[in-house]
This record gives structure tokens, sequence and C-alpha cells, in this order.
């Protein structure tokens, strides 16, 4: 058996499509990564001077009612493997009273976790190229060695036709794991050596995985294309239906199982969501208005603004509008944290059908292996939704903390949820005039910005290996299954095939 392994190995090697194939494969895999590896030099750079300037932002909140942070996700740094779905939502959310944090590039007129063209990344090179040359190292392994009777002279010798086929299986599989470890090699050495790139014991097994996952694709496709060739009569004919296979599992099956996914599920327009969601504050701002009401304003309405970076506030202003604006926000505050919550109810079902579709249209994609091996390495990645939805999982999480904080410190009812003036400088004058005599005497002309030491940090963490090992295994195992299944329909039909 190991001799004719070793024969379909060397007959592999030597032939003109698999250098041509190791070549190209290598080339793209460096091409990739150099401008890759730009690409994420930005993006770090980006994510960088951003959590800087919300940082520095901060620093210069003077009133609660602008406590309104931003929170962003620091770039991936597997995406040189599969960018997923990284490219279609925004790395970014903010948080306030308001509203609660949604993926905001999914809310949008089309559903961004149905994702039909790839970008470019290491998992399309291997759908385009290794699967290619997979399909041209096999394709003639058993209908074209019985077109040149060599196939008849092997098992004339007395072996076992099902050691014949397993060594075309192994020489074939060996073939393929060269360019496929080299280039994840070569793809290792890049990161390992740039300066950039700082990878966790994590992010290798990671990369460990994704090369394992690579390896039981190759192996699947080989077993598909040996089926093809062992129930054709001829090495053209297995060639075009592997061809056409190859279209599509590379092309139909991501289209089709996107259409069905939304011809299954349908969800309702964002114009319709959007229609409800201002209804809701429309009665949110009907309840102030009727508070407003019910609780008139008596006294001078004199104040002195001023800027922040989310807002303005009062520098100054005369005791008793101070005192109205604390009794409006100590009612308003509270009711627009309820409001945001039932918003997000409303958008939270909009979004769970979204999720469903990409879900659906995922489930359908396990027909084609290639599909099946994007998903897996994705997840791999965690560049797949499931990333992106635990980036505003806890954004969301880190908005109650952000109210819980404003509650435990009874902001809205405080002076300075709406103003910088301090208690002992609030004042009732009679007229403007006397008004800018007390803010002349009293106004400071450099307030304090509020102490924020004790505010509740934002930290992205990301998924352990362990729990997207776990997740994935279905799709490891039907794709393992696959491959299995085609090896052994590929040898019932050897066992009957015709030699001669």
């Amino acid at each position: 058996m190991w001799k004719i392994t070793k024969k379909e190995l060397l007959a592999n090697i030597i032939t003109f499509r698999f250098t041509i194939g190791t070549v190209l494969f290598l080339g793209l895999i460096v091409l990739l990564m150099t401008i890759l590896l730009g690409d994420y030099a930005q993006k770090l750079e980006r994510y960088n001077e951003l959590v800087a300037k919300e940082s520095e932002e901060l620093r210069q909140t003077m009133t609660y009612q602008n406590l309104k942070p931003t929170i962003h996700q620091p770039p991936e740094i597997l995406s040189f493997f599969s960018r997923g779905i990284e490219d279609n939502l925004a790395k970014e959310a903010d948080i306030n009273i308001s509203t609660v944090p949604i993926p905001k590039g999914s809310y949008t007129s089309t559903n961004p976790l149905l994702s039909i063209f790839s970008t470019p990344d290491i998992t399309l090179i291997f759908n385009l190229v290794i699967s290619l040359l997979i399909l041209l190292l096999v394709y003639d392994a058993v209908s074209g060695e019985k077109e040149e009777k060599t196939l008849a002279l092997i098992l004339s010798n007395s072996i076992p036709r099902n050691q014949v086929l397993f060594s075309k299986f192994l020489g074939a599989l060996i073939t393929i794991s060269i360019p496929i470890t080299l280039g994840f090699l070569v793809a290792g050495l890049i990161l390992l050596f740039s300066p950039i790139i700082s990878l966790t014991a994590d992010d290798w097994l990671r990369i460990a995985l994704i090369y394992f996952v690579s390896l039981i694709t190759a192996g699947t496709l080989c077993s598909i294309g040996l089926f093809i060739s062992s129930v054709t009569r001829q090495a053209s004919q297995t060639l075009i239906i592997l061809f056409f296979l190859w279209v599509v599992f590379i092309f139909a099956v991501p289209n089709l199982s996107t259409y069905l996914a939304t011809e299954i599920i349908n969800v309702e327009s964002r114009e319709s969501v959007d229609s409800q969601a201002d209804e809701l504050h429309q009665e949110m701002n009907k309840k102030i208005e009727e508070f407003i009401a019910q609780n008139p304003f008596s006294g001078n309405q004199i104040e002195s603004d001023a800027n922040e970076p989310h807002g303005s506030y009062m520098r100054f202003a005369t005791k008793s509008y101070v005192r109205y604006g604390q009794k409006v926000w100590a009612f308003a505050g509270p009711l627009t944290i309820d409001y945001a919550d039932k918003e997000w109810q409303l958008r939270k079902t909009y979004l769970e059908k979204l999720e469903s579709q990409g879900s659906l249209a995922e489930l359908f994609s396990f027909i084609s292996p290639l599909s099946t091996y994007e998903n897996l390495i994705s997840a791999l990645s965690r560049s797949d939704k499931a990333g992106s939805k635990r980036f505003h999982e806890q954004a969301a999480e880190y908005r109650r903390q952000l109210v819980k904080y404003l509650e435990d410190k009874k902001a809205f009812s405080s002076i300075r949820y709406i103003a910088t003036v301090k208690e002992e400088h609030l004042f009732e004058p009679k007229d403007i005039k006397e008004y800018s005599e007390l803010r002349e005497k009293y106004e400071e002309k450099n307030p304090q910005p509020l102490n924020l030491e004790d505010l509740p940090r934002f930290h992205f963490s990301t998924e352990n290996v362990a729990a997207t090992v776990k997740r994935i295994l279905p799709g490891l195992g039907l794709l393992s299954f696959t491959g299995i299944l085609f090896f052994l329909c590929a040898y019932v039909a050897f066992l009957k095939y015709d030699v001669r």
C-alpha cells in the first residue's frame, strides 16, 4: 500500500499543475499577508486614536447628562485568515441612557449577516486555489488510469482494491498538504516577525486549528473527487463534473442559501421598526410634556450655557431654573431609561429575525464543503456573526453599568446633571442686571470636570478557544462525515469498477 501511496505522491508532485498551484498559492499568501498587514496597521492605529480621543473626552466631561462614552471593538488580529462579516458591521457603540446599543451595520435595509461575496483573505485563496488544485489532482485518479490501462496492471498484482483506493486518497491528501503546510508556515512566520502583531497562546492555538480544519476540508474534497472518478469512464467526464461541482460549491450554494433564507424568514422593513420606535419616542415625550404642564416653571429663566464634547451645560443660572431642571430630570431620566429598554425590545425582535436569516443561510450552506469551511474558519478567526454579537452584548451590559452608576450617584436629581454651578452660588436675582453681577462674582471660569475615577471602564473580552471549538463541533463533524461518506461511496463504486 505504501508503495502505491509513494507512487501517487511522486506522480502528483512532478506534475506541472502541482508546481503552478503551489507557487500561485504561496505567492498569493505572501501578497495578501502584506496587504492585510498594512490594512491591520491602519485599523489598529485608528482604533488607538479613537480610544485615546474618547478617554480625553471623558476627562473633560462636565455634567452627567453628557456622560455618553463611545466604546470601540479592537480590530481582529486573526482576520488575515477570514474576514468573515467583520467589515460589514460597525465596530463601535454609543453608550447613553437614551438607547440600547445595537449593531449599526445590521440596522440597514439589507442583512449584513447574509454575506454573499467574500472579502480577500486566506480562506478565499484556499477556496479558489487549493480546491481547484485538488480537483486537478484527483480527477484522473481512477478514470484516467483506467483509460491508460495502468489501473488494470496494478490490480493484476492481486492487490486488494480497498488498499489501492486508500493509497490514492492518501497520496492525494499528502500531496495537497504540502502547499497548505507551506502556506501556513509562511503566514505564521510573517505574523511572528511582524512588529505590529502580538499573538497570544490562544491565537496560536486557533491558527493550529485553522490548519487542522483546512486538512480535513482537503480530505473531504479528495474523497468527493475520488468518488466522481470512480463512477465515470473517462477522465474528461470526471473533470467536467468536478468543475461543475466546484462552481456550485463556490458560487451557487452561497447565493442560493441567502435567497432561500430571505424567502423562508420574512423580516419586516426597517422603516416599519423605525415607525414603531418613533411612536415610543412620541409617547415618552408626551409624558414629559404632561409632567411639565402639571409642574409649570415659576421664576427667572436665566442661564449661561457652555459646550462640552457631547452636548452643552449650564455654567451659571438662577436658583429657580436649576431647581426646576433637577425636578424635570428626576422624572425624565428614569423615564428615558425605561423607554430605551422598550425600544430595545422592539429592535431586538427585528435583530433576532435578521440573525435567524443568517443562521438559516448558514445551515443551507453546509451543502457545500467550501462554505462549511468558510464558516468554520470565520468562527475560529473570531470574525463571524458571533464575534459581533458578543461585542454588542457586552456594550449593552456596559450601558446597564452606566445606568446603575448614574442611579447610585443619584445623578438625575443632582445639580451636576445639568450644571457646574455650586449649591452655595445659587441665587434668585430680581433682574438681568443683578444676575450679571452675581454671575461675574461667582461663576467659575474654568469649572472642574466630573471625577469619573469610579466610572466602570469598558474592556472587550473575546470568546475563548474552548467555547469556539464547542460551537463549531457540529459543522466540523458534518464536514468530516461528508468526507467519510464520499470515501465509502468511492470504495463501493471502485469495488464494482470495470477496469477493462
